[in-house]
């Protein structure tokens, strides 16, 4: 105040006026652009605020996904126990039947630039002949994985020490009775030491793709403290998806499924799919999908776990 003052007291009385003329504009337009402001920022809250409750609104709105149209159908018991989400384990054996196809044989693995396998079969602990097998599905889903390893990462070293035989000595553990599960290892020195792929770098590839071939990294019981496994079982992408996100193992993804139903499924989008889950205990009502294709896997215990894919139109029920 005091330099508007001085300025003020200098020069001509015509001077002054001209002065006071000038500081009185300034400060109408000071005061004016105040006022806007205010009057700007009120609108920019009220506006931030209007969107807010819009798109509260418009959530709270949102309809829920659900499979749609159900209608009433028998499950057999004996799809408990056949299927790509069994629990597989000591107390819970695989009780199904099995359709397996060998995979030692050459013609039926993919292939290098050269012709050779992108992986090779070695037997872990036996000095017999080895006779892998696995589920037609698992099997494929194996291939097409290694084969983009390969591609990926030009390694042909990958070899499967441990699956499903007819060996009665080779099925004790109940993970590889389903034919779902591959020990994968590599040749370090070839022909000669093969050692576990977890922690290795170029491997890595596998850990971080193996879920939307449909497979899962699963423990491997006999590992020291704080080893990783080799071991990938295939449950199918929409779950191995959804496990891998939500960092989830077998037993507490399945846990999960129990709480959804036909009207609140679990949710599972890949690419432009989006698959509905839900749970259906033995001894309750078998309500399955009209409108979509779907799946159906027993969990080896006490029901059924259906997968609808939402975004088809037909139904097909099938094990998965």
């Amino acid at each position: 105040m005091k330099i508007f003052a001085e300025l003020l007291d200098g020069g001509t009385k015509k001077t002054q006026k001209k002065k006071k003329v000038t500081l009185y504009c300034i400060s109408v337009t000071l005061a004016l652009i105040a006022v806007m402001l205010v009057i700007l920022a009120s609108l920019g809250v009220a506006s931030l605020v209007s969107g807010l409750i819009e798109s509260s609104e418009q959530e709270a709105e949102a309809p829920q996904i659900t499979v749609g149209a159900t209608e009433p159908t028998t499950l057999s018991e004996g799809l408990i126990y056949s299927g790509n989400l069994l629990i597989l384990d000591g107390a819970h054996r695989y009780q199904g039947d099995l359709e397996t196809m060998i995979i030692r044989s050459y013609e039926g693995r993919p292939k290098t630039q050269t012709g050779s396998n992108v992986y090779s079969i070695i037997s872990s602990g036996t000095d017999e002949s080895v006779d892998f097998r696995g589920t037609p599905e698992a099997i494929e889903a194996l291939n097409l994985m290694l084969a983009d390893f390969y591609a990926a990462k030009s390694d042909d070293n990958v070899c499967i020490t441990r699956a499903y035989t007819l060996s009665a000595k080779d099925t004790v553990n109940a993970l590889y009775s389903a034919a779902t599960s591959f020990e994968l290892s590599y040749y370090f020195e070839y022909p000669g030491e093969v050692r576990g792929i977890y922690g290795v770098e170029k491997y890595e590839w596998i850990y971080a793709n193996a879920h939307k071939y449909g497979f899962i990294n699963v423990d491997n019981p006999s590992a020291e403290e704080g080893e990783g496994s080799g071991i990938f079982r295939y449950v199918g992408a929409p779950h191995a998806t959804y496990m891998k996100t939500k960092r989830l193992t077998l037993s507490s993804y399945l846990e999960q499924l129990k709480a959804a139903t036909p009207e609140a499924p679990l949710l599972i989008k890949i690419g432009r799919v989006t698959y509905a889950s839900y749970y259906l205990a033995s001894d309750a009502e078998h309500l399955v999908p009209t409108d979509y294709k779907y799946t159906v896997s027993g969990n080896n215990a006490d029901g059924y776990i259906i997968t609808a894919s939402i975004n088809k139109t037909s139904s097909q029920e099938s094990a998965n």
